[in-house]
Order: C-alpha cells, then structure tokens, then sequence
C-alpha cells in the first residue's frame, strides 16, 4: 500500500467518523474508543498489523506523511492529530485516556490500607471486646462503613462533574451517586435499636453499588482493573460486615 492509498483510506474513514485510529494488531484500544463513545464521538480503526508485509510497508508509508514512528496514530476530521493523549486534547476531552493507568497502583495501595479498619472493626465485633474497650465496637463498624460507602458513591458525582458523558448517562451518574450516601445514613439512624440490621444494610449497600458498577456502568465507563480490585474489596468488606451482623445478632 503506497501512500496515497494509506491517504485515501484514512480519508475514507474520516467521511464515516469524525475520529480515525490507526493501530497494529496488538494495540490495545479499548480505553481509548470508551472515552470517544462516553463523549458520543464516532470513530473507525484502521488495522496495521506487523505481521503482514503489506501492512509493514503501510505503515511506512504512514511513518513518512505523519512523521511519527508509534501506533496508535490518531486523526481528527482527516488531519493526523498524534497519539491518545493529543487526540483527546484537540478534542476538549482531557490529555489522558480513560482507564487511568498512571493511578493504578497508588490506587491499590490506597485502597488496601483503606480496608484496614473494617478488619480491625471486624475483628473486634467477632471477638466481642466491647467491654474490655468501654464502648460499642459495632458502632465504629458501621461508622467507618458509612464513610466508604459514601465515599463511593461521590466518586460517581465526580466522574460525571469531569465526564464528558452524554446527558441520560451524566443524570444517572449524579442520582445515582447520592443513594449510597442516604443509605449510610439510614444504617446510622438504625444502629442503636438493631446494630445486626445496620450492618446487614451496608453490606447491601456495597454489593449493590459494586453490581451497578460491574453490570450497569462496566468497562465503557470504568477501567477494568478498577472493576477488579472493587471486586475484591468490597468482597472483603461484604463479608466482613456480614460476619459482624451476625456475631451481633447471636450475643444480642
């Protein structure tokens, strides 16, 4: 393929959407066409895969008009534009693509010592230590799980502040983004007549927000490895305040 018809072909795709991605066949994607379709912004690819010689030579071709040696090599209207994170500045959508790999592992990190005082709580629920302790242990359980659940569900009215997400999508993220704040509240208001049934509440609460997340919003909104370590904690924390509701239940 010479580079007329490199040029033709990205023309080509430029009539049927606004944006065009020229990548190999191991270029992962994904978090980049999530973006463009939160934002409502068509897009076409055009494979180039290494393996191929006449896909080598395209791409060399390719190398010689834009000037870049890397994949994926992004266009706008026609007009090469760079990588992802030009793309999405030309574009008024951010220098970054979604998916947030650069926060991944300050993320895990966060997130894992954030579960410290559930199983601390936890354990002090399970063992029973209210009396050594002089106060009421399932209370800071179901305090502390307030909080995260909260904290949570504000992420969500985050993401749609920053979006960009077509309007039904925004609504849904803010409304959604307060009910796990109203029901922390409510497991407060709960605990001091029925302890077991305020943390049976929040252990409702973080499943349900995780399978909204998982089955609702899913990789088109959220960066997978995000979904995989959600998964993980909130399984920790579930259990953790289920074990508790039920340690309170037996000793009343």
């Amino acid at each position: 393929m010479n580079e007329s018809r490199v040029r033709d072909r990205i023309a080509e795709l430029s009539r049927e959407a606004r944006v065009v991605l020229v990548r190999s066949g191991v270029t992962d994607l994904r978090d980049v066409t999530a973006k463009l379709e939160r934002a409502g912004i068509a897009w076409r690819e055009l494979p180039m895969p290494m393996g191929d010689p006449d896909s080598r030579a395209a791409f060399d071709r390719l190398r010689e008009w834009t000037g870049s040696r890397t994949l994926p090599q992004c266009f706008v209207d026609g007009r090469f534009a760079g990588g992802p994170v030009e793309l999405f500045e030309q574009l008024g959508l951010g220098g970054t693509p979604a998916g947030g790999q650069r926060l991944q592992r300050p993320a895990q990190v966060i997130g894992w010592a954030g579960l410290l005082p559930f199983l601390v709580g936890g354990l002090c629920v399970t063992l029973g230590i209210d009396r050594l302790l002089g106060y009421d242990t399932s209370l800071t359980l179901v305090g502390y799980g307030a909080i995260i659940l909260s904290f949570l569900g504000a992420t969500h009215w985050g993401m749609a502040l920053a979006g960009p997400f077509r309007a039904f999508r925004a609504r849904l993220l803010l409304g959604v983004s307060v009910l796990p704040a109203l029901l922390a509240w409510f497991a407060l208001l709960r605990h001091p007549d029925s302890p077991a049934g305020a943390l049976l509440l929040l252990a409702f609460g973080f499943a349900a927000l995780y399978a909204y997340e998982r089955w609702v919003l899913g990789v088109q909104v959220l960066p997978g490895w995000y979904l995989a370590q959600r998964l993980l904690l909130s399984g920790v924390v579930v259990v953790v305040l289920l074990g508790g509701a039920l340690r309170v239940w037996l000793i009343g």
